[in-house]
């Protein structure tokens, strides 16, 4: 968890639970990002659309991209712990069953064998160039 919102909350990281990572969430949904401050009192108004362009300016909040970043950044960071056997054996960042299905091609122990032709061997029509220049998929012609 961020240390601001933990230190706030007078929680020990190693004892974070899932309704402290639901308070994170909450407060970065609601909390106003510094970055986005206007200086300028002419400037327009977050969330306005630019006339010229078309494209929306940014909100004042932060984005739900960085609250995504920030809860894989702190699931991986409780991950390393957990590797290590320090920390909480449970991560408190909640993994989603999309995510998992997401991510199981990456899975080295449901790795999927190859064909034997590769992938540089198609199995339907040959390729559009003349069969003495090709090289490899089961031809010994070679070029002259």
């Amino acid at each position: 968890m961020q240390r601001r919102l933990l230190w706030f909350l007078d929680i020990d990281w190693a004892r974070a639970t899932e309704a402290d990572a639901s308070a994170l969430v909450g407060w970065l949904r609601t909390a106003p990002n510094p970055q986005r401050r206007r200086r300028n009192p002419n400037s327009p108004q977050p969330g306005s659309v630019n006339p010229r362009t078309g494209k929306p300016y940014l909100k004042a909040g932060y984005a739900p991209s960085t609250i995504n970043h920030c809860l894989t950044v702190i699931s991986g960071f409780y991950a390393y712990h957990r590797h290590y056997n320090r920390g909480p054996l449970i991560n408190p960042v909640p993994e989603s069953r999309a995510q998992r299905r997401d991510l199981a091609h990456r899975a080295p122990r449901t790795a999927k064998s190859r064909s034997s032709g590769g992938p540089d061997c198609a199995s339907g029509s040959p390729r559009p160039i003349r069969a003495r220049f090709r090289t490899g998929c089961g031809t010994s012609s070679s070029p002259p």
